[in-house]
């Protein structure tokens, strides 16, 4: 199947490897590892159409690319659809095995694929020449929090994030006002337990009023 064809339309991954992600288009240069989609992401322009990726995946990547950061990131932004997502992850650069990784890299720049880091990069740097070309950013920071039994090398991570927009389809917007039924949100009722609020479980809670002496009038019961 042709790369152009396989891609365009869908969620990209890009340099996946060995991590194959279900709904994605995983893309990279080793056939070993069986990409759905071969090319080589140092070589622009990539054989996919403008504006025709709904999300990009990106995880410890880019710092392995000779490309230009530039370059790439006004490539992705090409290929990405308006309102499309494109989700990056790369190393702190000011980490002492980052910094080794990095010397290492610079052994031999006449590989097509590095195994090490070929860049170094700050993430205000980063966010500040992807806000330059067009996107909106956000920073996500993931700390690794230990294990509760002890052992091995821990798989979670608490994520903290920035806000950047919230984007509100037409079809829930209802006289002007957003129709919170019609939107289906995911409620948390507790630790645990989730629920979806749908025009039958929406109800209105009774709320106290002050009087102009500032004393509390009781709530009125609904009917």
């Amino acid at each position: 199947m042709r790369a152009e064809a396989a891609v365009n339309g869908h969620r990209l991954y890009l340099g996946a490897g060995l991590d194959h992600r279900a709904g994605y288009v995983n893309v990279d240069l080793d056939p070993h590892v069986r990409p759905d989609v071969i090319f080589d992401l140092n070589v622009v322009p990539y054989p996919v159409r403008d504006e025709s990726c709904s999300e990009i995946l990106a995880l410890h990547v880019f710092e392995h690319l000779h490309v230009h950061s530039t370059e790439w990131l006004r490539e992705c932004y090409r290929i990405l659809r308006p309102h499309g997502v494109m989700r990056v992850a790369f190393p702190n650069m000011f980490g002492l095995r980052t910094r080794i990784r990095y010397l290492m890299g610079r052994v031999d720049e006449g590989l097509e694929w590095h195994p090490y880091h070929c860049k170094l990069i700050h993430w205000r740097y980063f966010l500040r020449l992807a806000r330059h070309i067009g996107f909106d950013c956000a920073l996500e920071y993931g700390p690794r929090v230990r294990r509760l039994v002890p052992g091995g090398a821990s798989l979670y991570r608490v994520v903290f994030g920035l806000v950047v927009g919230i984007y509100i389809d037409d079809s829930v917007v209802k006289d002007g006002i957003v129709d919170t039924a019609a939107m289906r949100p995911i409620a948390r009722l507790g630790y645990m337990d989730y629920a979806v609020v749908t025009p039958e479980t929406v109800f209105t809670i009774p709320r106290p009023e002050v009087d102009a002496a500032g004393r509390i009038v009781p709530a009125k019961a609904n009917g």
